[in-house]
């Protein structure tokens, strides 16, 4: 389980850790989830929809580190630099669409 903790650092850190962290503050200040089918998990089932959402990403994560990985290490490692950069990006989204929301003052 380190091994693969440590080889999915990018996904971890920033898809899901960076993703829940921000788009649990950009909501707490009146921020709308952009994604329809996660805005609708979260207003029907709260925040806990956002969490077996990030669950589900770490299995299929994992999965691909158990099945990929061992079939093409080019294969694994773009794979986690791309989710690792998506969750950049959403990160990114999140703090500017706050940013925007909140009048320029956080």
């Amino acid at each position: 389980m380190k091994a693969f903790i440590l080889d999915s650092w990018p996904v971890l850190i920033f898809y899901v850790l960076g993703d829940i962290l921000t788009t649990v503050w950009a909501l707490n200040l009146g921020g709308v989830e952009a994604n329809p089918a996660m805005n609708y998990l979260l207003s029907e089932y709260g925040f806990a929809s956002l969490l077996i959402t990030k669950f589900i990403v770490v299995l299929c994560c994992y999965a691909c580190y158990r099945y990929v990985k061992p079939q093409s290490l080019f294969a694994w490692k773009a794979l986690n630099y791309v989710v690792g950069a998506m969750g950049i990006f959403i990160i990114g989204w999140n703090v500017c669409s706050t940013y925007w929301i909140s009048g320029g003052v956080f």
